[in-house]
């Protein structure tokens, strides 16, 4: 359709030879990406994928990502003093009863260069002292769990490859969650929305359902 494409960012294993996820998302000319799907190497199309991510902006403009699963569980990544910020993070989750929070390695706005994010569990979280704005202190447990980097390797003219690190022992539930979650703002800052007429990366109910969305996506293809 005239106005209307679709983006794959693919996902190979350390040899950069096996597939193993990919994330689609579609870009409009007249509405900003507020969806993308993460699809498992074996289920491309027409399955539903592993992931569905709902890209929605807060009040003051930061992002909120709202992840369903194919078994419906949803879970929701919410950034701190969202009535007042821009950036992205930190933006914080629980999975399996614990904690985590995203830490951008930079500033993170909105006219600086796109740097991974960095994951890490927290043990507390409260608000810091002296603080009129609602920021945020946590305790952190152990070592960061999933950052990336440049690569600097060049694909064609423009694509340049990057690296996704993942420490060891994490379930396939959350590496595909913090995959999602890395590949969502990835695509979200290297295809930002021109305009937003409808005003929808402000709507709660943002994106489409699942199932909608991977129909969507087949039919574009």
């Amino acid at each position: 359709m005239l106005g209307e494409r679709a983006h794959w960012m693919f996902v190979k294993d350390e040899s950069n030879t096996h597939l193993l996820y990919a994330m689609h998302v579609l870009w409009q000319d007249s509405v900003p990406i507020t969806a993308g799907l993460l699809r498992r190497a074996s289920e491309l199309l027409p399955a539903c994928g592993a992931v569905y991510t709902k890209i929605l902006r807060t009040p003051g403009g930061a992002y909120r990502l709202e992840m369903t699963t194919t078994s419906e569980v949803l879970t929701t990544e919410t950034p701190d003093r969202g009535q007042f910020t821009k950036v992205w993070s930190p933006r914080r989750f629980t999975y399996g009863g614990r904690s985590f929070v995203w830490e951008a390695q930079k500033d993170g706005g909105a006219w600086a260069k796109f740097e991974w994010e960095t994951l890490y569990e927290t043990q507390s979280v409260s608000k810091k002292e002296g603080s009129k704005t609602g920021k945020m202190e946590d305790v952190k447990v152990g070592n960061k769990l999933c950052w990336g980097e440049k690569t600097g390797a060049k694909i064609g003219k423009t694509k340049v490859e990057h690296t996704i690190y993942m420490a060891a022992g994490l379930d396939q539930g959350l590496t595909e969650h913090l995959l999602a979650s890395q590949l969502a703002r990835y695509v979200k800052t290297q295809y930002p929305a021109n305009k937003d007429p409808g005003g929808v990366e402000n709507a709660v109910t943002a994106g489409t359902g699942l199932f909608a969305f991977a129909v969507a996506v087949a039919t574009t293809v």
